[in-house]
């Protein structure tokens, strides 16, 4: 799996860098609304976009496992509080009660049996 994610990776970088560098004596010019970037290269406008989408990815990802890492540490304890309830022998005034005095009564017809 990991080759898998190696391989598109250089795939996908090399086909940026070729596209980056083929387009970098074309220059553009940028604007958003009333805010305008001078002519600049189109391969470096490439380039940046890609990297600003990357470090996006990355931000995202990061808070997500962050998240994800809390709730799985909340579910260990609570995995851990359900094993010790678990673990404990069973008791309480019922079962004491019935355990100490039940009384073995033999099935009519059949031999009794040697229970301690």
């Amino acid at each position: 799996m990991i080759y898998l994610v190696v391989i598109v990776f250089v795939l996908v970088g090399s086909a940026l860098a070729v596209l980056a560098l083929e387009n970098v004596p074309t220059e553009v010019q940028l604007t958003l609304f009333i805010w305008h970037i001078p002519r600049f290269p189109l391969g470096v406008l490439l380039v940046a976009a890609f990297l600003l989408g990357a470090l996006l990815l990355y931000v995202v990802s990061t808070i997500s496992a962050l998240q994800e890492r809390r709730e799985v540490k909340k579910l260990r304890v609570r995995v851990a509080e359900l094993e010790q309830i678990t673990a404990k022998p069973p008791g309480g005034p019922l079962q004491r009660t019935f355990s100490q005095s039940a009384a073995i009564i033999p099935i009519p017809g059949m031999p009794p049996s040697s229970q301690t």
